[in-house]
């Protein structure tokens, strides 16, 4: 059954892959990293061409192309990078170029391509062995057939004339009779040196590479041809064995231009191959020159033809050599004048190259790191948590023991019974510090319960100031509310505002002298409430105050009237605070003390 005829093309896939604007976005940022004014034009035209032959509007063209002008001008800051919106906007209103086709071989090919495109794989291959049995040569062949047809397949894939399916059904056909023409090669005596072709780990594309390598083993090189996608270990360690005098890499796609500027840089620190010359090749290389300096190589090749023409330049030039006398014999010796024996100074371009590579080596380093140290701090957490639950139920049990001994005191003598009084407030202050480390757990695992309901917090505040006053009272500090003094509803839990509210309170009181006055304020800001604890303590020094939040922080100043402490109360205060959407602050109160304000959003209207 014939495929269909591709005659009259029908536009399809009109929405782009998600995919390819990551290609996008990833060919752009090494444009910009390379500082290639030219490739990333040339980018942009590519993305207009496709979006516009799927049918996309101008506008909608605009709108997306600004979206990602927008998001490569954040992700990667350079000098070029100011002039996306400009290039942006220029290629997104302008019409589409007309796509260039082959200037050689395009009629020669049309047979053969419209083969392809009817999926007639059999006939193809018929068509160009019975070109070799007319005596056309493999040269011929890949230069004015094959080679020609691949970049119209490519040219109608992006005009949206063919599918992907039927680009990578005339890629394999391709590449199948390019593996059987391959024995037919008239090859001669090797005239030349070594080359190795090889495309990076990522490089996909193959067919440029292995027309290269079939030209320049018809030119008389012992070619050595590896592929794409080859990891970088595998390249070093081919190199190392094989001592080439020339290396071809391909990079067709702008977003290998990195890693291949990285493995060229390993290549010139090798010892063995520092008489090698690198060859580069790609479609960025014919858009834009200058990237061949910048990624590090010695010369660049447009295509097979050029490929041939090059390499003959440079193993010239590789052989190239003058006679200097023996420093002990006296007798002549040849030194290749192609490369010096010293180490290679890296260019700019290179330095940039390798900067980027370790910077991503540490990244990487950095989340391997960074996933160990929350692995070890979720089982800390589990630690603690399990630790403090069972250590609460034997305070609690002995608490309960001091109490009933604390109401008995029968038989007891005085010194007894202030222990006993004693022991009631050690085991108490146990207590707390059970509960603060729970809650430290519980909120480090992100399993702190908050329920939320409105709440005035007036009423709230007002409550909270009578039970603080006992403690106000014992240690002569006045405890008193300003402000707001209407209801003031929040959505809020009551009861871990309370519990916030008190480690702040107990604190002020803590550290105010006798006579002092600690005051609670409330008062509206926008669309939150705040909440300011002011006290007249001796403050807390600037130095001490960028870790007033931090766990375990502890303040030991003369004032207080205790110094005990685990450190935990603000922590605790800022998450609970933090839980509700809210925040917490600090800053000096003049001309002496503290405030801790706590800003909480305001109820939310009924819908």
């Amino acid at each position: 059954m014939r495929a269909r005829d591709h005659t009259e093309f029908i536009p399809v896939d009109r929405e782009a892959d998600p995919e390819l604007i990551r290609d996008f976005l990833a060919d752009a940022q090494a444009a910009l990293l390379l500082n290639s004014r030219p490739l990333l034009a040339s980018l942009f035209r590519w993305l207009r061409t496709y979006h516009t032959t799927r049918g996309m509007s101008s506008e909608e063209l605009s709108c997306n192309v600004q979206v990602l002008a927008d998001e490569l001008q954040r992700s990667t800051p350079t000098d070029l990078a100011e002039e996306i919106p400009v290039l942006a906007s220029e290629f997104s209103l302008a019409r589409p170029d007309k796509v260039r086709r082959p200037r050689h071989g395009h009629e020669a090919s049309q047979p053969y391509l419209q083969l392809l495109l009817n999926h007639q794989g059999v006939e193809a291959r018929n068509l160009i062995l019975e070109q070799v049995a007319e005596g056309k040569s493999i040269r011929y062949l890949h230069g004015h057939i094959l080679g020609p047809a691949m970049i119209e397949i490519g040219t109608l894939w992006l005009e949206n004339k063919i599918t992907v399916a039927d680009e990578h059904y005339a890629t394999a056909i391709t590449e199948t009779l390019m593996n059987s023409l391959h024995p037919l090669l008239k090859r001669h005596a090797f005239q030349k040196g070594r080359v190795l072709l090889f495309g990076v780990q990522s490089e996909l594309h193959a067919l440029g590479l292995r027309m290269v390598e079939d030209f320049l083993e018809l030119d008389g090189w012992d070619t050595i041809y590896f592929g794409p996608n080859l990891p970088f270990e595998s390249i070093l360690s081919a190199i190392e064995k094989e001592r080439p005098d020339l290396i071809a890499i391909s990079a067709t796609t702008p977003a290998n231009l990195l890693p291949t500027a990285e493995t060229i840089q390993q290549i010139r620190l090798m010892l063995k191959a520092r008489s090698a010359a690198v060859l580069v090749g790609g479609y960025p290389f014919l858009v834009d020159r200058s990237l061949c300096e910048k990624v590090g190589a010695d010369a660049w090749a447009a295509n097979a033809f050029h490929a041939v023409r090059v390499g003959r330049s440079l193993w010239k030039r590789n052989r190239e050599s003058f006679v200097v006398p023996s420093k002990t014999s006296g007798t002549s010796v040849q030194t290749s004048r192609y490369r010096s024996s010293r180490t290679h100074k890296p260019t700019p371009s290179e330095e940039l190259i390798r900067l980027i590579s370790e910077l991503s080596s540490l990244h990487v380093q950095l989340r391997k790191r960074n996933a160990i140290i929350e692995e070890l701090n979720e089982e800390k957490n589990r630690f603690l948590g399990m630790a403090a639950h069972d250590l609460r139920n034997d305070v609690s049990t002995a608490t309960l023991i001091s109490r009933l001994l604390g109401q008995t005191k029968e038989g007891l003598n005085e010194f007894q019974i202030r222990l006993v009084d004693k022991l009631d407030g050690v085991l108490k202050s146990m207590l707390d510090l059970i509960d603060g480390f729970l809650d430290v757990a519980r909120i480090e695992a992100g399993k702190l319960d908050i329920h939320p309901e409105p709440t005035d917090l007036i009423s709230l505040l007002d409550d909270r100031i009578s039970v603080a006053r006992f403690f106000g009272d014992e240690a002569g500090v006045r405890i008193f509310r300003s402000g707001l003094s209407g209801p003031v509803t929040a959505n809020v839990d009551p009861k871990r505002i309370n519990q916030a509210l008190n480690n702040l309170l107990i604190n002020a009181i803590k550290f105010s002298p006798q006579g002092a006055e600690v005051e609670l304020s409330v008062r509206e800001e926008g669309e939150k409430y705040v909440i300011d604890v002011m006290d007249e303590g001796p403050g807390i020094p600037s130095q001490q105050a960028q870790r007033l939040f931090s766990p375990f922080t502890t303040f030991c100043e003369p004032s207080a009237k205790e110094k005990s402490g685990t450190g935990l109360g603000l922590h605790i205060a800022r998450r609970l605070i933090e839980a509700h959407g809210g925040s917490i602050a600090f800053r000096p109160r003049n001309p002496r003390g503290s405030v801790f304000s706590i800003a909480l959003p305001k109820l939310a209207p009924p819908h």
